[in-house]
């Protein structure tokens, strides 16, 4: 089995999030930056603009280090993108944020290994919990 995808050739380890809601997708993207300039944060909106986002970056030979999503989405959920993402090694780890323990239990059916933190979350919750998964 290949290797995972190490972190990106850049300084700055690639982290995509992706959350449906604009409000809270603005605020993780600008808490982010704030408290963690050495990361290059982008985000999208839906799990399957952020697989095509994985898939072009992994080709591009700058795959992101972590992908963080929210587990309910329109067509796909966060645990199916991550699993998914896993399965095909186009990231490092991932995180799946949700308020329900079923999330957590599907992520795990689905044989991924991204960690799980659950909703309602502090920013510091979540800045562990990356630092944690990017081997800070």
């Amino acid at each position: 089995m290949p290797d995972r995808p190490r972190s990106p050739r850049t300084l700055r380890p690639k982290v995509l999030i992706v959350e449906d809601d604009e409000s809270i997708r603005a605020a993780l993207v600008d808490a982010l930056q704030q408290t963690r300039p050495d990361l290059n944060v982008e985000s999208t909106e839906t799990a399957e603009r952020a697989l095509d986002l994985a898939r072009r970056a992994f080709a591009d030979h700058e795959p992101f280090a972590l992908v963080v999503s929210d587990h309910r989405m329109a067509k796909m959920t966060g645990a199916e993108l991550l699993a998914t993402l896993e399965r095909e090694q186009l990231i490092h780890a991932g995180i799946l944020a949700s308020a329900t323990d079923r999330a957590e239990s599907e992520l795990r059916e689905r044989g991924s290994t991204s960690l799980f933190l659950a909703k309602p979350y502090r920013i510091a919750e979540l800045l562990e919990l990356i630092e944690r998964a990017l081997g800070f």
